[in-house]
């Protein structure tokens, strides 16, 4: 077995990681591969979901948390479904695969991230490794510029992420908007969470 992933397996155990916000788009990507895993695995016939009784269903809110927000029984919970749905563990793979990526912003070293990053694209684009751990490792090579610069200068777009985020979610609740200023005071009242108690008080 390759000995990085697994060292770095056995480091997320026991262990707390800082889950970032800054993450520049990586951790969508991941999250995106995990439900690949799945989504593979409902393919295969001894694997086709019956519902709530399908230990891969009943696992996916615990899949898609950070392992140190696992309390230690939905932990040994979520390695029991793996153990009973994931027979060739794709699925156990991506949710490790995803913490070890994560703990690139554990710490803000360039040339520690720079060979993290080699590392995990060697590591996880192995020819042995399932189909949607490869695909991670050259998302993880793409984005190493971006990763890299946020160790450099510690800037992230996520507020303006969010930002957009906050107007789209409008604007799709509205079933569109058609007139700009509508828009930004309907994004200005919603960001703004305006005291309406004092609306009375205002004069024309």
């Amino acid at each position: 077995m390759f000995q990085f992933f697994v060292e770095a397996i056995e480091k997320i155990v026991g262990e707390q990681t800082v889950e970032r916000l800054s993450e520049p788009g990586v951790g969508d990507a991941i999250d995106v591969d995990v439900d690949r895993f799945e989504d593979r695995l409902v393919q295969v016939p001894s694997c086709l979901l019956v519902g709530s009784g399908d230990p891969l269903w009943r696992a996916r809110r615990r899949l898609s948390m950070a392992e140190e927000r696992l309390a230690a029984d939905q932990h040994d919970r979520l390695m029991g479904l793996l153990r009973a749905g994931d027979p060739h563990q794709e699925v156990w793979f991506a949710w490790n695969a995803k913490g070890v990526v994560r703990q690139i912003y554990d710490h803000t070293n360039v040339e520690l991230a720079l060979e993290w990053i080699a590392e995990i694209g060697r590591d996880f684009t192995d020819p042995a490794m399932p189909t949607e751990v490869r695909r991670l490792g050259r998302t993880i090579r793409r984005w190493a510029a971006q990763i890299v610069a946020w160790h450099r200068s510690h800037v992230t777009n996520g507020p303006t992420e969010a930002v957009n985020n906050l107007a789209k979610r409008i604007k799709r609740v509205a079933f569109g908007l058609v007139n700009f200023r509508h828009h930004r005071v309907r994004c200005l009242l919603y960001a703004g969470k305006p005291d309406w108690t004092l609306l009375p008080t205002i004069q024309p």
